[in-house]
């Protein structure tokens, strides 16, 4: 039998060498300001970006702000692009979008702004089955069952009055 090594050759440290498939490249994250997005977003960017060795602050700060649009872009865009103002940057982003609160009212406002079937279809009602999960179980990560029946309710009061009293009601919580 013949294992293409001579009797003579042995391997330095007896280790196997396997080969890996070269993955494909992984894309960019996109973060426009929605709050249940900025956990998976800022996770994603770290690994992708933060973390790479050999790309300078200035190359980071540029893939953020390539990455990020809209409300989340506005957050940081004031900053000059230097190698100071990159941690400054992902500072600002965390103190104004890693809010568990905030993350939390979203989630309950998703769970009730779901747009209802207008006839039966088994894929869109796996589709709202698996919505409705997902939100509970990050619903649940964020609080308690009593925590989330008491948001449901508050939700479903702000609905129900007018304007002017939810403003009001609003600017107290």
């Amino acid at each position: 039998m013949d294992s293409g090594l001579s009797h003579n050759s042995t391997l330095a440290d007896n280790s196997v060498i396997v080969a890996t498939p070269k993955l494909p490249k992984l894309k960019l994250p996109s973060f426009s300001g929605k709050n249940s997005e900025y956990k998976n977003f800022i996770a994603s960017f770290s690994q992708i970006i933060d973390r790479k060795q050999g790309l300078s602050n200035i190359e980071k700060f540029n893939h953020l702000l390539n990455c990020l649009k809209g409300q989340a872009l506005e957050t940081v865009q004031a900053f000059p692009v230097t190698n100071e103002n990159y941690r400054k940057a992902l500072e600002r982003l965390k103190l104004r979008y890693y809010n568990d609160s905030l993350i939390f009212l979203e989630n309950i406002n998703m769970l009730f702004d779901m747009q209802p079937l207008s006839y039966p279809n088994a894929t869109q009602l796996r589709s709202i089955v698996d919505k409705v999960s997902a939100l509970f179980g990050s619903l649940s990560s964020l609080g308690t069952d009593k925590e989330i029946a008491n948001a449901m309710l508050i939700h479903l009061v702000i609905t129900k009055i007018d304007e002017e009293s939810r403003k009001k009601m609003e600017r107290v919580s």
